[in-house]
């Protein structure tokens, strides 16, 4: 807009003409105020046109069409689209997909056979484990039966210590409800924090009610809490036994392709032409960014393979986390201005990554 401006002030006198008009002077203020909104990164809003009708019909035109400036471009979004239905386009098709369904049913019928041959109604949680840990890589299931396990452990001691400490002291439904929302503000608070420890809040109120709301009213019975947390234990060992010994995924298989994603994006930010478009695309540079960052979590949970070269992973995965850090920093300066070796710095990241 600015050099717009300055061809406008300097060149477009007008046509060669015998009156040979300038643009006025309320037109030259028109358009400063303009290139000043411009260059802040920002659009003018509420442009009226020049009142007195210029006398060059190059000038009449380019009066007429400022109101146009006011509506900002808009970036179109990508979104590849998306089959209806619930199974995904390749699920008879991917082995992994059956590979996955196979280890999920074989630890939810072995949960289900020690359930029934030991007799113990307290453990069925060991059964809804298994649906719950079960995930498709083998740190992300980690990191869930990680949380799973921290939350109950806190949520059934916490129920265990209220039933002994508190309990006896209680002598009307006021002071149980001042526990139970004591306790639900913690497990809320932590649920609604990072996604990375997020269900540990929930699994700590789920532990909490099954110990202390066992029943209509306050409870002693200390059993339903150890039952639930040895249930949860052992699902989890169950599920992470055969998650790990029958095709195991890694989530370090992962990290190229949210690599490669996020390059692309880094590349349409780069040749953006207004600051809208880069500022769009860097908020999806972020989001594939954070998922990189947390695929690259995942992995470092993930016990090595035996046989596996522990030092070259180890060096891997330093190499694709500096890989994340100067991504994160090119997209923020991509946000003002493309430097000119920014096509060369990418290429020299994918090929780092590689």
């Amino acid at each position: 807009m600015t050099e717009f401006y300055k061809i406008t002030r300097n060149c477009l006198k007008c046509e060669k003409s015998a009156s040979r008009a300038i643009a006025s002077a309320e037109l030259l203020n028109t358009l400063n105020e303009m290139a000043t909104i411009f260059a802040r990164g920002d659009y003018p809003t509420n442009i009226t046109p020049p009142t007195n009708p210029e006398k060059c019909t190059i000038l009449r035109t380019l009066a007429s069409l400022l109101p146009t400036f006011t509506t900002p471009v808009t970036v179109k979004s990508e979104k590849p689209e998306k089959s209806s239905g619930f199974f995904f386009p390749d699920a008879f098709r991917n082995p992994d997909h059956i590979r996955f369904a196979v280890k999920g049913t074989a630890a939810v019928m072995s949960s289900y056979l020690l359930f029934k041959m030991l007799d113990w109604p307290g453990i069925h949680t060991c059964i809804i484990t298994c649906f719950i840990v079960a995930l498709p890589t083998t740190g992300e299931m980690i990191s869930k039966l990680t949380l799973r396990i921290t939350g109950a452990l806190i949520g059934g001691a916490i129920g265990i210590l209220s039933i002994i400490g508190v309990m006896p002291h209680l002598d009307g439904v006021t002071g149980f409800l001042v526990l139970i929302f004591s306790v639900s503000l913690l497990a809320a608070w932590v649920k609604a924090g990072n996604q990375r420890i997020a269900y540990a809040g929930f699994q700590i109120g789920l532990a909490f009610y099954l110990t202390d709301l066992n029943g209509y009213g306050p409870t002693s019975d200390m059993t339903t809490a150890r039952d639930r947390i040895v249930g949860i234990m052992i699902g989890n060992f169950i599920t992470y036994a055969i998650f790990t010994s029958f095709w195991p995924a890694s989530a370090r298989n992962m990290v190229p392709a949210k690599l490669k994603a996020l390059f692309q994006l880094l590349r349409k930010q780069a040749t953006a032409p207004t600051l809208q478009q880069r500022e769009a695309l860097f908020a999806q540079a972020q989001s594939a960014l954070d998922a990189a960052k947390l695929t690259l979590e995942y992995t470092q949970t993930e016990p090595a393979n035996p046989g596996a070269d522990t030092q070259q992973l180890q060096n891997q995965l330093a190499t694709w986390h500096n890989t994340l850090i100067q991504a994160d920093h090119l997209a923020t300066t991509l946000l003002e201005d493309t430097p000119a070796h920014t096509t060369a710095y990418i290429e020299q990241l994918e090929r780092n990554a590689q």
